[in-house]
């Protein structure tokens, strides 16, 4: 009975240290740069939803009855379309704090995003501003993109169990499809 309680007691004191540390915002502070080879390729992925599509019923008039040319095989990938987030980041430096996650992308380009409930503003295209709410979910930071534009995004950060990876788990629903598509992007930790 003895060895029971001592057990327990051990359990009660390890699990919430446990709990803290895996939600602490800075476990995901660092350099991170995108592994090409562990991630999905959004492109082949929003195409092959496409073709799916297209497949099980005919397209809409309103759909167009084809990918967006953005989408479409030999069109630049890299053209400039924040869908989300870390649309089109390769390699960032995260900074994160309970209040505030800021993000710096190779070409020296800063992002806030603040983790109290006020909306985060950055330019897109054409003169467009595309407001994202951040938040600490668990051991995850969640980006919601608040544009009707590209339908709904959901980005979630999340570290592997060794935490020498970051992975970004984009979960859209473009206007275009009726079935969600995620994209997992690999970020490997550099030193």
């Amino acid at each position: 009975m003895k060895t029971w309680k001592i057990a327990l007691l051990i359990l009660m004191m390890v699990l919430p240290a446990v709990w803290v540390s895996a939600a602490d915002p800075s476990s995901l502070n660092g350099k991170w740069k995108l592994n090409m080879k562990e991630s999905d390729d959004p492109r082949a992925k929003f195409q092959k939803a496409w073709r799916d599509q297209e497949k099980s019923q005919k397209p809409s008039e309103e759909r167009g009855g084809r990918p967006p040319e953005s989408m479409e095989p030999g069109v630049n990938a890299k053209k400039e379309r924040p869908l989300a987030f870390f649309s089109n980041v390769d390699e960032f430096t995260i900074t994160c704090t309970p209040a505030e996650a800021k993000v710096v992308d190779s070409s020296g380009k800063e992002r806030v995003l603040y983790l109290d409930g006020r909306k985060s503003e950055f330019p897109a295209e054409k003169e467009r501003v595309i407001g994202f709410l951040a938040k600490w979910q668990e051991d995850s930071l969640v980006i919601d993109s608040l544009t009707n534009r590209a339908g709904e995004v959901s980005e979630t950060l999340y570290l592997s169990e060794d935490g020498k990876q970051l992975y970004v788990k984009m979960r859209m629903q473009p206007l275009m499809l009726e079935e969600p598509l995620t994209v997992i992007r690999v970020y490997d930790g550099v030193k």
